[in-house]
């Protein structure tokens, strides 16, 4: 925790060149002896500026408005430090700066967010789970594309009326069902609650959302079954591939995602186990 930090806020004003009685108002931002300035682009009388006060004289609109428009900034720039210190960031007068006028959320949108979490999770999830995360990708930009009319939108953008509006989507595509929406708008939900921990999102509008799942029965093949398939005589050569990398799926419970992993590297040691079967084969003669 940093307990020597310095952090003040003033407010100053430069008069104009063009018109001496009118001034530009302006903040200045001190950290750890540093300053840096920021103009407000507000224009005001120059005889009714109260340096020491730090606002304008008087109580009309516009001295009222004005010294609004002062006491809010000041509010947002104290914002802004407290979640750099509360970050744990190096806060610096540049990055209160940064962070005041947003500029360092600029990217924090939806597909930036997708494009993180693809960037971070490639080499962690397994390929069938990205491949199902990549069509919730796609669902998404279709949702936003067509329902929205938008290429991407702010994470702060997105609410629970954007959530509702995303399974509505879903379930109106003819391929969807319900277990199938479920799982796409769950890997949403991941998604943002990624962003909320990430404190790239104040409220996560997701959680409110609860899946509901089909129950559905699953349905095992039986041995004759199996057989039936296995000694099947396809015309088709691409059909046959297909029956073959089946019943290798079913004798060895390897996942579809795993079976398509598999390359060479990972089969090195079936001439070792051919060659001991064969000693062990000329022992017993």
């Amino acid at each position: 925790m940093r307990t020597s930090q310095t952090f003040s806020i003033s407010f100053f004003v430069r008069k104009k060149k063009e018109q001496s009685d009118l001034a530009l108002l302006y903040t200045r931002i001190t950290v750890n002896g540093k300053s840096l300035e920021i103009s407000l682009k507000r224009t005001i009388p120059l005889d009714k500026w109260n340096q020491p006060a730090n606002k304008l004289k008087g109580n009309s609109i516009e001295s009222r408005q004005m010294n609004k428009k002062i006491d809010e900034t000041r509010t947002l720039l104290y914002e802004a430090y407290d979640r750099l210190v509360k970050e744990d960031q190096v806060v610096t007068a540049q990055g209160v700066k940064v962070r005041y006028l947003k500029s360092d959320e600029q990217h924090l949108t939806l597909i930036y967010l997708i494009s993180y979490h693809k960037e971070k999770m490639e080499k962690v999830l397994k390929y069938g789970t990205m491949k199902n995360y990549n069509t919730t990708e796609t669902y998404l930009k279709e949702y936003l594309k067509k329902r929205l009319k938008v290429p991407d939108i702010y994470l702060k953008q997105i609410n629970y009326q954007f959530t509702l509006g995303f399974e509505n989507f879903l379930r109106a595509l003819p391929k969807l069902h319900n277990n199938g929406v479920m799982k796409h708008m769950e890997r949403f939900k991941k998604l943002m609650r990624l962003a909320e921990d990430l404190d790239w999102i104040e409220k996560n509008p997701t959680k409110r959302f609860k899946l509901h799942f089909d129950q559905v029965d699953m349905v095992y093949l039986s041995k004759p079954e199996l057989d039936k398939i296995k000694n099947e005589i396809f015309e088709n050569a691409v059909l046959s591939i297909n029956r073959d990398i089946f019943v290798f799926a079913c004798y060895t419970g390897l996942a579809y995602a795993d079976v398509k992993a598999l390359n060479k590297r990972h089969l090195n040691n079936i001439p070792q186990i051919a060659h001991r079967k064969k000693k062990s084969t000329l022992g017993k003669n």
